[in-house]
């Protein structure tokens, strides 16, 4: 069904977290501010944030307006690392890790595809390699940014769709329909 990362052996050297790993307890943001830092096209009252351009009311460790920040798309946001029952190690907080996951980002083909957006770096081997594990273990797709480029992992015309993508300059964060 999944196509072997051109990386994998390397990666799965790295590897040695387990693939499931649900926690019972909460999680908070703590100093974390990824998802407000402009890694994420959002528009918060009306302002925008993007890459380069943090939201207005972010201060680099927390936000100004939490207790009234807006429903959409503040409140609505789900992290995958702070999501309930994530399966995603405790290092891998995107402030600490320099990736944001959204799990079920959006569907394909009937199937959840989850996403891995750069927060300050690129993905680590290690990363990529439990996320392609996830991928296999739950039968759904992803797609990461890795060097300025797109790519994605799943059945063979799910990275064909991707590659399409990345040809045309298509940024799948935005052309794949949020779920």
């Amino acid at each position: 069904f999944f196509e072997s990362h051109k990386s994998r052996k390397k990666a799965e050297k790295a590897v040695n977290k387990p693939i499931i790993n649900i926690r019972q307890k909460t999680r908070q943001c703590g100093n974390c501010t990824a998802c407000c830092d402009g890694w994420l096209k959002i528009v918060i009252h009306g302002q925008a944030v993007y890459p380069g351009k943090p939201c207005p009311y972010s201060t680099g460790s927390s936000c100004k307006i939490y207790p009234d920040r807006p429903e959409d798309p503040c409140k609505k946001f789900e992290c995958g690392w702070l999501m309930e029952n994530s399966p995603l190690p405790e290092t891998w907080r995107p402030d600490k890790c320099g990736v944001i996951v959204l799990f079920s980002f959006t569907t394909w083909q009937g199937m959840p595809v989850d996403a891995v957006v750069p927060a300050g770096n690129d993905p680590s081997l290690e990363l990529l390699e439990w996320m392609r594990q996830f991928a296999v273990a739950k039968q759904r797709p992803f797609f990461w940014r890795e060097n300025g480029n797109w790519s994605g992992y799943g059945p063979p015309a799910f990275q064909q769709e991707m590659l399409e993508k990345a040809k045309k300059g298509i940024n799948p964060l935005e052309s794949f329909r949020k779920t």
